[in-house]
């Protein structure tokens, strides 16, 4: 059905199409003419209803708007069409700053005279003829400057329409945009704040309401920054900052140590910015903080485990230097002591040479002591460890001990009760004990007390997690304590070194400590120390629980120490001077001596003999081969032969980190003519043929 021709209507219809699918219309009215409200649908450029311009009450069909719209829509200018009515449609496309987003029409012109045309319209349209005819006799013509004022006119409407819409879109924009910044800055790992210029807070992103601790309804802004529950040390650092930034428009980065509402320390890293207005003057600021606490937690973790590392391979770096320098020194020793032991033998002790060689012999016996407790520290002193119950071998010290510290220090012992078995060589808990008992009396001036307990320990990994240098697992604790002068943090950093010593010149050695960190890490255990100056001083040893089945080991009958007559022994040392002397020493306890430089004439020596070989008596490290090597060769040829190893130090040929393997006889250098003599006669009578047990 055609629409009618005849409508009421307004002279001027304003068409905004936003896009296509979505279109919104304006009516607006002009001098002497009468708006309408908008009727128009949201269906595109095919709109249901009529586009009305009343110029005497004649109207056009809506088609013919819509043609001259969307014409200077598409090309961007002013259009002027004719429609099938007869009018003119003259239009103005609307910008949005370079964007064509609608346009204005206005309609004028006469409606037609001929009689024909109008029967024609009246028939397409489905209106009356003779109404047609009284709307069009009626209709006065308007002068030609109107219509042209009224095309400015829609000019200057078109303008105006387009900056209106422009800045509602801009206000859509920044709405849009703020929405979205809001967003980012409240899932910003940063907290962004902005400060007025009297350092009042005025905003702050919802991460910053996270980071310290504040619930998000607390009222903050409007109230001083920095927070008054900040340390006064942050909030005086921060407020210089600021200051600085106000006065001088540049950014400042700054780290420090604040606090969140609950007290918990927070680190952060903050950039204080200027921000600019148009005039280029400072409007606010703005704080951008990030949240380095767990960083720095890190970095923290990190500085100490590179500390723990860079001194571990200190300490490693000295081990292995002395225990080279003292396999060499044991090997210089052993011949000083053996030879100054045999002259003395030959001299009546009334000689006047007897006395020189005696000090020669206790300067030696010195020297072999500070040697061996060089290879403690390097964890290279050979041992031979026994399980056993910690509180008998303390309490078997105690006598020694109350000699050690003297009358004036009260010892007092506590035992812990059900105490775990440990695996560990007897004599090494002697040296614990004696090395921290003297470091304990000499911290004490004058009166004093040292207390001595042992108990079981259990670590779980949550708490070694939070005590760096603890390890997991089970062990039994042995502590030394006194209340003496105590420590500081530079002297306890390094405590454990070799020759490291507080004392005077000539008072100490500086290698008590450092034997005791040797034998205890030698024993897969820990030690820790806590000291304050003036406060005293604890030394914690933990050592690994032996959790293996304890069997009774019946002590072994006294042994004999006297020769056998026609016993002979294969003595292999690479060394002339300790040959020599070795040598002598088992001509001299009775023994019959096949001696050879080197293993390979040992073997050759082995072949030629005549007779039976008790013994081999074996140098470990030498050229060729090492000594258990050439002790398989010979056991070729001997097979009930006993071995006896010697050396300055241990090797890994017969011991793992200086613990001897399973049936191994071992020796150290420097050593006398009866130490000597009692080891042979301890590995020629204890075991089964063929088999060695392990040195006590």
């Amino acid at each position: 059905m055609a629409q009618p021709l005849v409508r009421k209507g307004s002279l001027l219809w304003l068409l905004i199409f936003s896009s296509p699918e979505s279109m919104k219309s304006y009516s607006l009215g002009l001098p002497d003419f009468h708006p309408s409200p908008p009727v128009l649908g949201k269906s595109g450029l095919n709109f249901s209803d009529l586009i009305n311009l009343s110029c005497g009450k004649w109207s056009c069909h809506e088609n013919c708007w819509n043609d001259s719209a969307k014409k200077a829509i598409e090309t961007g200018r002013s259009t002027d069409i004719e429609c099938a009515g007869g009018i003119h449609l003259f239009a103005e496309p609307i910008f949005a700053g370079q964007k064509v987003i609608g346009a204005i029409n206005i309609g004028y012109g006469d409606p037609p005279k001929e009689s024909d045309r109008r029967a024609g319209l009246a028939e397409s349209f489905g209106d009356d003829p003779e109404k047609l005819k009284q709307i069009g006799d009626s209709y006065k013509s308007r002068p030609g400057f109107i219509v042209d004022i009224a095309k400015k006119l829609l000019g200057v409407f078109a303008k105006l329409v387009g900056e209106i819409v422009e800045k509602e879109q801009t206000k859509e924009t920044l709405s849009a945009v703020m929405k979205r910044n809001q967003a980012l800055l409240d899932h910003s790992p940063v907290c962004h704040k902005i400060v007025d210029l009297d350092f009042n807070l005025r905003y702050m992103s919802a991460n910053g309401f996270k980071m310290l601790k504040l619930d998000d309804n607390t009222q903050v802004y409007g109230n001083p920054y920095p927070f008054s529950f900040f340390p006064s040390t942050f909030r005086d650092e921060m407020i210089r900052s600021l200051k600085k930034v106000k006065e001088t428009g540049d950014t400042i980065i700054m780290e420090a140590l604040t606090r969140d509402v609950e007290g918990n320390g927070v680190w952060l890293d903050s950039a204080l910015i200027p921000i600019f207005d148009e005039k280029g003057d400072i409007e606010y600021l703005t704080v951008v903080s990030a949240d380095t606490t767990r960083r720095k937690g890190d970095e923290e973790e990190r500085n100490r485990l590179e500390g723990q590392l860079r001194q571990a391979q200190k300490m490693e770096a000295v081990g292995r230097l002395a225990g080279g320098v003292a396999h060499d020194f044991n090997n210089m020793l052993s011949v000083i002591l053996g030879n100054t032991e045999m002259v003395m033998e030959e001299l009546d002790a009334a000689h006047p040479l007897h006395d020189y060689l005696k000090e020669i012999q206790n300067a030696a016996v010195r020297s072999t002591n500070v040697v061996r407790q060089l290879l403690a520290f390097a964890r290279k002193q050979t041992i031979s460890p026994k399980v056993l119950d910690l509180n008998e071998t303390v309490e078997e010290m105690l006598k020694m001990l109350h000699r050690l510290i003297g009358e004036d220090i009260d010892l007092s012992w506590r035992p812990g009760s059900n105490l775990w078995y440990i695996h560990i060589d007897p004599a090494q808990v002697d040296q614990l004990l004696a090395n921290l008992t003297v470091n304990a009396r000499d911290a004490i001036s004058d009166v004093g007390k040292l207390t001595i307990e042992t108990r079981n320990v259990v670590f779980d990994e949550a708490y070694c997690a939070n005590n760096p240098g603890f390890i997991p697992g089970n062990f039994v604790l042995l502590a030394v304590s006194d209340n003496g002068c105590g420590m500081d943090k530079e002297t306890q950093e390094n405590l454990f070194e070799p020759f490291f010593t507080t004392k005077e010149v000539g008072k100490g050695t500086g290698l008590g400590l450092a034997t005791v960190f040797g034998i205890v890490k030698q024993n897969n255990g820990f030690i820790n120390v806590y000291s304050e100056p003036n406060q005293g001083t604890s030394f914690r040893i933990y050592l690994p629980r032996y959790s293996a089945p304890v069997e009774q080991v019946r002590e072994p009958d006294q042994i004999e120490q006297t020769s056998r007559e026609n016993e002979t022994i294969l003595l292999v040392e690479d060394e002339p001077s300790i040959l020599k002397m070795t040598e002598m020493m088992l001509e001299r306890l009775g023994y019959q001596v096949a001696a050879a430089r080197t293993p390979g004439e040992a073997v050759q020596l082995a072949r030629a003999h005549v007779g039976d070989i008790r013994l081999l008596l074996t140098d470990v490290v030498m050229p060729e081969m090492n000594g258990r090597d050439l002790a398989e060769k010979i056991l070729s040829i001997y097979p009930n032969i006993k071995r006896l190893f010697m050396s300055g130090y241990t090797a890994n040929v017969i011991a793992h980190h200086g613990v001897l393997d399973e049936g191994v006889n071992f020796i150290q250098k420097p050593f006398s003519r009866k130490d000597l003599g009692a080891k042979i006669r301890e590995a020629l009578n204890n075991g089964d043929c063929g088999s060695d047990s392990i040195i006590e």
